[in-house]
């Protein structure tokens, strides 16, 4: 609702074997924007994303369009294996606060986490994370428009390499 907002939690789930994406959440406004704007609040805890045909997790913001509503997405204890694209993209296309805490990813055939931004710029934290074995790279930004920061990570064997941001001009 505008002035208001939307949280969403979601404990102790596994994702296994879907056809798409295993978890996918798609942030958008009230039509036509609002007027006062609003606030999301995602939490995605201690989950499972295993052997889903795309990505294991998808958070998309949808919201580019009305700058006035922006997101809190925090994920925690969660681990995403095995699945057929990233393990965890986060396409972070407006306003947006991201904490990322003691994610483990492996042997998912594209990135390992993988945080896209074609039109706002943010800021997006990642600790205690680990990501090994992936296809594509552990950790990735790309667009240039939200950068990652890494604190306390472990990067081994990901085909792709460990820590790359890909920067737009």
């Amino acid at each position: 609702p505008d002035g208001g907002g939307a949280s969403l939690a979601v404990r102790h789930c596994l994702f296994a074997g879907n056809g798409a994406d295993g978890f996918d959440a798609d942030l958008s406004s009230p039509l036509g924007g609002g007027n006062l704007g609003g606030l999301f609040r995602i939490r995605v805890e201690d989950c499972d994303f295993v052997g889903n045909a795309l990505a294991g997790g998808l958070i998309d913001i949808e919201y580019e369009a009305t700058p006035a509503w922006r997101s809190q997405i925090v994920i925690r204890g969660c681990k995403a294996r095995a699945n057929g694209l990233h393990g965890l993209h986060l396409d972070l296309d407006s306003q947006a606060e991201v904490f990322v805490h003691r994610l483990a990813t492996s042997g998912n055939l594209g990135d390992g986490m993988h945080v896209s931004s074609e039109t706002h710029a943010g800021l997006a934290t990642v600790s205690a994370s680990a990501f090994q074995a992936n296809g594509g790279a552990g950790l990735r930004a790309t667009f240039g428009n939200f950068p990652l920061i890494a604190s306390h990570c472990i990067f081994a064997g990901n085909l792709g390499g460990g820590f790359l941001s890909d920067f737009s001009t």
